[in-house]
């Protein structure tokens, strides 16, 4: 499937537009909870038929990327959890809602709330070694395998030395912890 993009959507409207539903003579979809995390929508999306009454096993995780076009609006990419979409950090209550249609991808998203849960018990004071988490950039650079101490504590974040250059991190940009 390809991106939907709008003409002249914000984000807030944008995301609006997706957890409105729809419904017409026959039936339609509505959600019974959303959360956006960054630029991805998940919603559980319970479909209806208006002759027959709604069913659990009817619901589903629904995905949504989103993004910005130049000169356009926002816009999304739309995948249901059978499609065992690649972002993991979908809300735990909402496994609960839906049955399983990837389990996959569901092991993948109690994985990662289960390595967030772990680096928050770790305590990063100064001195602390650490590798950045995958997919952390600095000045356009992958920081994949590359070490930082903490320098300092800055604000809710860190100030971290890699090599002669000093950046801001925060927890979640800490991968690993080395000593």
């Amino acid at each position: 499937m390809g991106w939907l993009i709008s003409y002249n959507l914000t984000k807030k409207e944008q995301i609006a537009e997706l957890v409105a539903g729809w419904s017409n003579e026959h039936g339609g979809c509505r959600f019974l909870a959303h959360s956006v995390r960054g630029n991805t929508l998940y919603a559980v999306a319970q479909p209806f038929q208006r002759d027959t009454p709604e069913r659990f096993e009817d619901r589903f995780i629904l995905v949504c990327l989103l993004r910005k076009d130049r000169n356009m609006g926002w816009g999304y990419k739309d995948m249901a959890e059978e499609s065992g979409p690649g972002p993991k950090d979908c809300p735990l209550k909402f496994l609960k809602m839906a049955p399983v249609a990837c389990q996959e991808w569901r092991d993948g998203v109690l994985a990662h709330h289960e390595n967030r849960r772990n680096r928050s018990k770790v305590k990063i004071d100064v001195g602390t070694v650490f590798t950045f988490a995958p997919g952390y950039k600095a000045a356009g650079e992958s920081l994949n395998d590359s070490q930082g101490e903490i320098v300092r504590k800055h604000g809710r974040g860190y100030i971290a030395k890699i090599g002669y250059s000093t950046i801001k991190v925060t927890r979640r940009h800490i991968g690993e912890v080395i000593l």
